[in-house]
């Protein structure tokens, strides 16, 4: 019976963990001709989703200094992650055909603690982050 009671305390605060997790990672929807919010919210090396609503592949290009962020683009799911503060807007485009769908902004605040240091998860080559 301990066991039981351990073991279903153990499910649901997993379950609380992951929809917590789940519920701090921003969504961007990419509809076929804008993204939904337009400006949207991210932490610091945290990762943000793009949920794809439109009828063909995408591709997320973001404007600027590369070592600002990496897209890791998985057919079916493309996120990113932001490692420096500021205003980071994007362009979407079609994969097949390049044609420009939308465009919008991931806002993202700076961290206090960081003391305005750029953490990199694994290696920088050329300023530019790499993460496993």
């Amino acid at each position: 019976m301990r066991h039981r009671i351990a073991l279903a305390c153990s499910l649901v605060a997993s379950a609380a963990v992951t929809a917590t997790y789940a519920a701090d990672i921003p969504e961007i929807l990419v509809e076929p001709n804008a993204v939904r919010p337009i400006a949207a919210h991210a932490r610091l090396d945290a990762p943000a989703r793009f949920v794809n609503r439109t009828n063909h592949e995408i591709h997320v290009e973001f404007i600027g200094d590369r070592g600002e962020h990496h897209v890791v683009n998985v057919p079916g799911r493309i996120s990113a992650v932001f490692h420096r503060p500021g205003r980071h807007p994007f362009v979407v485009h079609a994969a097949n055909t390049g044609v420009e769908l939308a465009r919008g902004v991931v806002d993202v605040p700076d961290d206090p603690a960081r003391n305005g240091f750029v953490v990199c998860g694994w290696i920088t080559v050329s300023g530019i982050c790499f993460e496993r």
